[in-house]
């Protein structure tokens, strides 16, 4: 059962081979419970259940009262879907269900998945820091930003980049589609770092380096394909204001 920061709980049971058809959402507050299901008729696909609890003699005892309907207007859920989306498409307006919002419901799915296969694990849903900090930067929904990585205000992340952790990025950054940058880089403020570009462990770059396409910074003496070698990395450090062009290697120093 996943942690949530309001200490809200979830109990999510699917099962293919359940000889009962469900389609049911209920959800408990502290003065009603509403319940959710889809194989009902319309009328009565949403319900609220005044139930409570009472303490008699420090007993619990339940109050339950017949359910109330919600008046909801009958349209086909899909049509609704296409008209918000088509009007997302010509007005610019935010989809409810956006793809960050996919994201999180992988992470739940992820959660719930860790649980099943190690029951012993503590899983949380918390934010991590990088993504607590969204919001003071961009990142695309395709990027992929790890734990123990921070970066700055204003700085921009493109499509199917990877940051590592223990990875520090500057503030008004611009970090191209699918680059790599990390485990334990740091990248100065100001920094452009353009498409296919790859920044690996024992690289510095100082405030306002700029990297063209696909250069890559190795990260040993000599590269080869025997497990452990990238122990044999020495630090790379780019001083403010160097320019490398397209397809530039830099060994390690």
């Amino acid at each position: 059962m996943p942690d949530t920061p309001s200490g809200l709980h979830a109990h999510i049971f699917v099962s293919w081979l359940h000889p009962f058809k469900e389609q049911k959402l209920v959800v408990v507050g502290n003065e009603k419970m509403a319940v959710f299901d889809d194989t009902l008729p319309w009328e009565d696909k949403l319900l609220l259940y005044p139930h409570k609890i009472r303490w008699e003699n420090n007993m619990p005892v339940p109050d339950k009262a017949a359910p109330g309907r919600v008046d909801v207007p009958q349209s086909e859920p899909l049509k609704i879907e296409c008209v918000h989306f088509l009007d997302c498409v010509a007005n610019g307006a935010a989809p409810v269900t956006d793809g960050r919002e996919g994201l999180r419901v992988l992470k739940i799915l992820k959660s719930a998945q860790a649980t099943l296969d190690n029951p012993r694990m503590e899983i949380s849903t918390q934010a991590t820091k990088a993504e607590s900090s969204k919001g003071r930067y961009f990142a695309h929904e395709t990027a992929v930003i790890d734990d123990g990585v921070e970066i700055g205000a204003g700085t921009k992340i493109w499509h199917f980049s990877h940051i590592l952790g223990d990875t520090r990025i500057g503030e008004n950054c611009n970090i191209g589609q699918n680059v790599v940058v990390g485990p334990s880089v740091s990248v100065g403020a100001n920094c452009k770092i353009q498409n296919n570009v790859s920044v690996y462990k024992g690289v510095t770059l100082e405030d306002g380096v700029f990297c063209g396409p696909s250069m890559v910074f190795t990260n040993i003496y000599n590269p080869g394909p025997r497990s452990g070698r990238w122990i044999r990395c020495g630090r790379r450090w780019l001083s403010g204001g160097r320019r490398w062009g397209p397809t530039a290697p830099s060994f390690a120093a």
